[in-house]
């Protein structure tokens, strides 16, 4: 059952009485639980005997860089409110998500704002949308989304506006707002906005004719959020080598302010290359922004390949939660020549004395880098305090082996049997909801997703992906789980595939929703399990005892029964989602 409303005849979304909880339910067939003594491999340098979890962890300040394991051209705005907004694509449509952490988005709260409708022209390919908070013509601040669409034919590609009154952009109604263009009404896409004062630009990547040949960025005036009211002018267009071989093109413009100097730091190349890098334009807030002499472009690019880290473009930049430091957020390759298969990374930067934006290199992904400021500290797991355990029908055992790319200088390796197991004891100060934060690596010789089967202090077990990225070239994946104060056991066994587990970070979640007390359920046929339901306000919650109701997908995998108990009545996977107070929450 999908928890948002079906496309009404205006192209009018509503999200008064909706919102999106994702939470899998995975009904599998399993076997009785079985006991067993540790083991770990001998072969190699793995260590000869497992090590029982420490006590406590170690505090941290630090993370490694990856905050989205997969993801493209990401659109991050911090607001008012705290929040950072993140818009992204997947098969729904366009969806909304947010986190009072730049290093938690990945586990933000999320709602659907739009989906696309068949049988447009806005149907299919739909492209790094952006959300801005812009001051409309009756004065009013309002939601806006942009974003690049076509009817499955490229050329078509053009750019639309979503709007949202409603002073939360997680509620209210998305209305679409319709196509927005110049009178060419050429290819279009990465469209972003530039205000001066109460003037609103346009600016986005398009084709000069038809041909799709190269592509430049345009300006051109609004007057309105949703109206563009002038020619198009040529801001840039691929010149210099670094933007030129092998691909022609100028492409996702953000613009930065700093004093009076306007930075429009643009991705330039191929996207699907490791030359992608990003560039920089600049022009005066008192200038001409029509005039295109008014704006001045660098000749080498800002930020390219290094250290490790491939085709890094297409970014944000926000502040830091306590807004004293600068960070860039932006998408590079998952392993070098991996094209259009990406993750997110973010970094902090400096400013010049001529207030440009210093971007350096992009951080080895090996190192860590302190955490953006004002985020809390977090509590870390090293794999050398895991305990292993082998599955007594195996041939192979997990292990853990010598790695010098890790965070420790191990990793767990080798849960190749249905039942091994890399245990954790984890402490907490307080019972409370926590972002989990496993670096994993998924080198599977099928470069297919694998998984993880995490289960917290004996529960059933959720299901964590891990993306393919090439051995020891680590992601992370993340979960909101519930702890009890105190000790609490975190037991990660096999699910698809292979993968390395490098080390575990928890940190105190801060967030306004509604969660289930797990990422997901693994039951055993006919296994009844009931589904906590809880309201976080900030660091706190409160457990929903009344007025749920729940609804099942597919009731040939899961049963919903009398005190909200869910059966699992066969093996697949189900979709749950939850009723309160004439809310909807998903489960997915």
């Amino acid at each position: 059952m999908k928890a948002v409303n079906s496309a009404r005849k205006e192209q009018k979304w509503s999200r008064t009485s909706v919102k999106a909880l994702l939470l899998s339910l995975a009904v599998l067939l399993m076997l009785p639980q079985w006991g067993g003594g540790a083991a770990a491999e001998e072969s190699g340098t793995s260590l000869p005997e497992p090590v029982v979890a420490a006590q406590g962890g170690t505090n941290v300040t630090d993370f490694y860089n990856v905050i989205m394991q997969t993801g493209a051209d990401p659109w991050v705005y911090k607001h008012t409110d705290g929040y950072y907004y993140n818009t992204f694509v997947n098969a729904s449509g366009v969806m909304v998500r947010r986190s009072k952490t730049i290093t938690g988005i990945e586990a933000g709260e999320r709602s659907l704002a739009w989906s696309p409708v068949k049988g447009t022209m806005y149907s299919s390919n739909v492209w790094a949308p952006e959300m801005h908070y812009l001051k409309d013509t009756d004065g009013q601040y309002k939601w806006y989304i942009y974003v690049a669409a076509d009817n499955g034919t490229n050329a078509n590609h053009r750019m639309y506006v979503m709007e949202n009154a409603s002073a939360d952009p997680m509620s209210g109604s998305w209305t679409f707002k319709g196509k927005i263009t110049d009178a060419t009404d050429r290819w279009a896409i990465d469209g972003t906005v530039l205000t001066v004062g109460d003037q609103h630009y346009f600016i986005w990547s398009g084709w000069e004719e038809t041909d799709g040949s190269f592509q430049n960025l345009y300006i051109a005036r609004m007057s309105n959020p949703w109206t563009i009211s002038s020619q198009r002018v040529l801001l840039s267009t691929p010149e210099y080598d670094w933007e030129t071989s092998p691909g022609r093109i100028n492409e996702g413009p953000q613009i930065t302010i700093k004093g009076n100097k306007i930075n429009l730091v643009y991705s330039a190349n191929g996207s699907w290359t490791d030359s992608y890098s990003l560039g920089l334009i600049t022009a005066s807030t008192s200038a001409d922004l029509m005039n295109p002499d008014s704006w001045t472009k660098r000749d080498q690019p800002l930020f390219s390949s290094a250290n490790g880290v491939y085709g890094p473009g297409h970014h944000s930049i926000v502040t830091s939660p306590d807004g004293s430091e600068d960070w860039i957020i932006y998408h590079s390759a998952r392993w070098p020549g991996s094209g259009w298969t990406r993750n997110v990374r973010a970094q902090k930067f400096t400013w010049n004395a001529d207030n440009t934006p210093n971007l350096g290199e992009p951080v080895n992904p090996n190192s860590p880098i302190a955490i953006p400021s004002g985020e809390p500290a977090r509590i870390r797991y090293q794999t050398e305090e895991a305990l292993l355990v082998k599955d007594p029908a195996g041939t192979s055992s997990p292990a853990v082996r010598r790695e010098s790319s890790a965070s420790g200088g191990m990793k767990i390796t080798s849960l190749a049997n249905a039942y091994d197991y890399a245990q954790f004891n984890v402490n907490v100060p307080e019972a409370g909801f926590y972002v989990l934060s496993v670096r994993n690596s998924n080198g599977s010789a099928n470069a297919g997703d694998a998984s993880h089967i995490l289960s917290v202090n004996g529960g059933p077990g959720a299901s964590m992906n891990i993306v393919y990225s090439g051995a020891n070239r680590w992601g992370a994946s993340t979960a909101k789980i519930f702890l009890p104060q105190g000790s609490n056991i975190l037991r990660f066994t096999k699910g698809n595939n292979l993968a390395d587990i490098d080390s575990l970070d928890l940190s105190r979640l801060n967030t306004s929703e509604l969660l289930f007390g797990t990422p997901g359920y693994t039951l055993g046929l006919n296994e009844t399990r009931s589904l906590p339901l809880y309201t976080v306000t900030g660091t706190t919650y409160a457990a929903v005892t009344a007025g749920v109701i729940l609804n099942s997908s597919d009731t040939n995998v899961a049963v919903i029964q009398a005190g909200n108990q869910v059966k699992a009545a066969g093996t697949g996977s189900a979709t749950i989602t939850a009723s309160y107070n004439g809310n909807c929450y998903r489960c997915d």
